[in-house]
């Protein structure tokens, strides 16, 4: 029987037992050991996450790969070409294989010169690989009479649509009547003289109102127009339910140009309004710029082929220079345009960003690429799509561009042989070369 000083003295000797325990496990736990065991495990993680990383990057370079060769192709001479992967895709046989091809209005669409008579163009469809059908127009116009065909290809599918033909008051002009209002209810036709409004699924005419009918461009409650009276090009703004005349302003002698209507803030408001773009071109070309109520807004002695309008000032390029400008008509910063007839040139616009290529055509210059954004006067980059190292001094060529998403497609097609250049529009970094040989 255990007394209490022998349970005093086992107690002893457990506690005894228990620190050399710990001390011979504090012994054992070498910190050198720990330190590589962390160190072999972290290095299986690094291992683990670049394996994993370069498995995603060879996912992407897959993706970049697959879609590189769905891009459509641009046209080059008479050849369809992959922009991006340089794969020849085939050969337009009506085409020249000498003359140069030019863009159409839509990306597949392109101007080619036929191989038989170089006078003669074409548009070629480079999805469908062969020359571009238009479907058959919906509206014709023959003297006085209009003419609305049922089942026309630019109906919806299973709406063949009514059929119809009315007497306009007057000769119908050049451009048909190929948009309506947001009903799809009527249509508004331009004839010498003025603008009808017609029921589009009768033919009934449900007014008419005199004046000039050119350009027609409709914007909700208005539907403006622009003519030629006594050598002097008017503008005018008609109320589009009733057709009464709104406001008409005198844009000086020549030709009128297409209108343009374009979202923006205007000088002195806070919130979005729509800019109606006027446009005269000949002996004394002018543009202007009105709100929708007829204000005069901005005006300058230039016809601009293209034009931008912010808050405050316009971006305005002309056939003489591309400059950002106070609504004064004032200069805030220009650039030149080069007035000899050698130079090419061509802007782009998407964006936000505007896109020069400039080129020599009569040498073998090369195609110089600037990038700037909208009203800034300093590129943001600047690239140059290397030449073909032709020798000789008699050479030509001619160059386009296309913004597609993120790339700029440049295409150069000359006298000794061709190069297409696919580039980052984040950057103007090179993507993909392709071009020939000399022959």
């Amino acid at each position: 029987m255990f007394t209490l000083e022998d349970c005093m003295k086992l107690a002893h000797v457990l506690a005894a037992l228990l620190c050399s325990a710990a001390l011979i496990t504090s012994v054992a736990a070498d910190p050198a050991d720990d330190a590589r065991r962390a160190k072999e495990i972290e290095k299986v993680r690094e291992a683990e996450k670049a394996k994993r990383r370069a498995e995603v990057e060879a996912e992407r370079e897959k993706a970049v790969r697959d879609q590189a060769e769905l891009e459509p192709p641009v046209m080059v001479f008479n050849r369809l070409l992959n922009p991006v992967t340089g794969k020849d895709m085939g050969r337009c046989e009506q085409g020249s294989t000498y003359l140069y091809s030019t863009p159409g209005s839509a990306q597949n669409l392109f101007w080619v010169f036929d191989r038989r008579d170089s006078n003669i163009r074409f548009l070629y469809d480079t999805n469908a690989r062969k020359p571009w059908e238009p479907s058959g127009p919906l509206f014709s116009v023959n003297g006085k009479i209009l003419t609305r065909t049922a089942g026309a290809d630019t109906e919806p599918e299973g709406d063949p649509g009514p059929s119809w033909t009315c007497e306009l008051p007057g000769k119908g002009l050049g451009e048909l009547p190929d948009w309506m209002n947001a009903a799809n209810e009527t249509l508004y036709a331009s004839y010498e003289g003025g603008v009808a409004l017609i029921n589009n699924l009768t033919g009934k005419i449900l007014w008419t109102s005199p004046g000039p009918s050119g350009s027609l461009l409709l914007t909700n409650e208005y539907l403006f127009s622009v003519g030629v009276t006594d050598g002097v090009v008017q503008l005018v703004a008609r109320n589009s339910a009733d057709g009464s005349q709104l406001w008409s302003a005198e844009l000086g002698a020549g030709s009128a140009q297409p209108l343009i209507i374009g979202d923006t803030l205007a000088k002195g408001e806070n919130a979005a309004r729509q800019i109606l773009t006027a446009r005269v071109d000949g002996k004394t070309p002018s543009t202007r710029w009105f709100s929708q109520d007829g204000k005069l807004l901005a005006k300058i002695d230039e016809c601009a082929d293209q034009s931008f309008v912010d808050a405050s000032r316009l971006l305005v390029l002309t056939p003489t220079r591309y400059a950002a400008l106070n609504y004064d008509g004032s200069t805030i910063w220009e650039l030149k345009r080069s007035q000899d007839n050698t130079a090419g040139e061509q802007w782009l616009f998407a964006s936000g960003f505007a896109y020069r290529l400039s080129w020599d055509e009569i040498s073998d210059s090369g195609v110089q690429v600037e990038k700037r954004a909208m009203f800034e006067e300093k590129p943001l980059w600047a690239a140059t799509c290397k030449d073909l190292g032709v020798p000789h001094s008699k050479y030509w060529h001619r160059a386009y561009g296309q913004i597609r998403n993120d790339k700029l497609i440049v295409v150069s097609q000359g006298a000794s042989g061709a190069f297409v250049e696919a580039l980052k529009v984040a950057d103007g970094a090179l993507i993909h070369r392709w071009s020939t040989e000399e022959k």
